[in-house]
């Protein structure tokens, strides 16, 4: 059992950084395609995501781990009751994340056309992708699914590499 254990937080770990240690990699290869002006966005608009990103759970998020063990035969019909008031609220914060970003980008790339493109590229995937895949993610660790899990982590952080690397090497996407 505790080798178990130590096997699977080791899994967590080590795939959960594996996407970090690639970001570290190609890191010289799209510096040069990036000006100091694209970093300052970058920071800015990776802060309102990860704020958005945290109110956008407003703390529900332990109360389907509690009704998935509490009633575990009951536990569908409460998660999509829960999932309504998660979309409901994500509606309502989509609009705030709207006008708070559209705020602060206006300010700094004086382009309308491309800041609504990266606010609705980032409403689609913060707000509304990352709800869902920390629902797949809660419901395959409480199924002792752990495997997927890993999968799921190390997927998705591959595939935001990739994207960065491609969209600013290939198609050289900075805020120039």
């Amino acid at each position: 059992m505790f080798y178990k254990i130590v096997k699977i937080s080791f899994s967590y770990n080590f795939f959960g950084y594996v996407p970090t240690f690639l970001n570290i990699f190609i890191l010289p290869i799209i510096t040069i395609f990036l000006t100091t002006h694209d970093y300052g966005l970058f920071g800015l608009i990776f802060s309102y995501s990860i704020i958005f990103t945290i109110i956008s759970k407003f703390g529900l998020i332990g109360i389907y781990q509690d009704v998935f063990i509490k009633k575990p035969k009951l536990y569908k019909k409460y998660w999509s009751k829960y999932n309504a008031i998660l979309v409901i609220w994500n509606l309502f914060l989509s609009v705030v994340f709207i006008f708070t970003l559209s705020y602060f980008l206006n300010e700094r790339i004086n382009n309308y056309y491309e800041t609504y493109q990266i606010i609705i590229v980032l409403l689609i995937s913060v707000i509304w992708f990352e709800l869902f895949k920390s629902l797949g993610v809660r419901l395959c660790q409480l199924n002792s699914k752990h495997k997927n899990v890993i999968i799921i982590n190390f997927i998705t952080g591959l595939v935001g590499v990739f994207l960065n690397f491609i969209l600013i090497y290939h198609y050289k996407l900075g805020y120039k």
